[in-house]
């Protein structure tokens, strides 16, 4: 293994499979596509002012946690604004399922998700960096008169 190896961000391909073919994995691409479609509660907010309001998923290995960040909102804090609005954490222990065993699963669980709500829901645009994924509304979604 090169020097290169040993900054790989990437997970091996079993784990990957494992995350893939996991109930749980699809479990939870299922119900965040759910939220990320067109009609349910998450898609309303992000439309009551699409410019100023995304959600982000920080995913750990324990939980997903779904951020509300209204820009709009913002309130002074000690280090700058706060723009959360809300939160939601949906950990994998009230599904019946165990924690995300390590780093790797941790990787290859953020890539599935995003990979499925990317390919799965038209109506956000999503984006991911280090353990989150971005979502905004689609600039498309909106009907003119």
């Amino acid at each position: 293994m090169g020097l290169l190896g040993l900054f790989k961000k990437e997970a091996s391909s079993e784990v990957v499979d494992r995350i893939r073919n996991s109930e749980c994995g699809q479990r939870c691409a299922d119900t965040f596509c759910r939220f990320f479609s067109a009609g349910d509660s998450h898609i309303q907010w992000l439309m009551e002012n699409d410019k100023m309001r995304m959600l982000t998923m920080k995913i750990l290995k324990d939980e997903v946690q779904l951020i509300y960040i209204d820009k709009s909102q913002g309130r002074p804090t000690e280090y700058g604004y706060d723009y959360t609005a809300g939160r939601e954490n949906l950990r994998f222990s009230a599904w019946g399922y165990e924690d995300l065993p390590n780093k790797e699963y941790v990787t290859a669980f953020i890539q599935y998700l995003y990979d499925q709500i990317k390919n799965n829901c038209p109506v956000v645009e999503v984006s991911k960096r280090d353990n989150y994924i971005y979502v905004t509304l689609a600039g498309n979604v909106k009907k003119g008169w």
